[in-house]
């Protein structure tokens, strides 16, 4: 996507899980489920996205992100999956490495 000088692009950084109820609120489950599955908790995929914003000059990753300082218990309850080579290999697809991250 470009906005004025700024390029912006989603960076696929991995997954995790939460509850589909929760997230679709009101909205019954039969009409949800049909395009995000549950799982035996009722929790659904969810895709962790930085946004690499780029200019001629600059290239910016804006990622908010979980951080590393999560429990393994975090990680289980929440089917957490992520790790720095996906990272990487994200980078590597838009043609980066965290080199040229400025």
């Amino acid at each position: 996507m470009q906005i004025g000088r700024f390029r912006i692009t989603p960076v696929e950084f991995g997954h995790f899980r939460l509850d589909g109820g929760a997230m679709f609120g009101v909205i019954p489950r039969v009409l949800w489920e049909k395009f995000h599955p549950a799982d035996e908790k009722n929790r659904i995929d969810m895709v962790m996205r930085a946004m690499l914003v780029e200019t001629d000059d600059r290239k910016i990753l804006v990622d908010t992100g979980f951080g590393e300082g999560r429990s393994e218990k975090f990680r289980r309850m929440f089917n957490f999956s992520g790790s720095d080579s996906l990272v990487d290999d994200s980078l590597q697809s838009a043609g980066l490495s965290r080199e040229m991250i400025t």
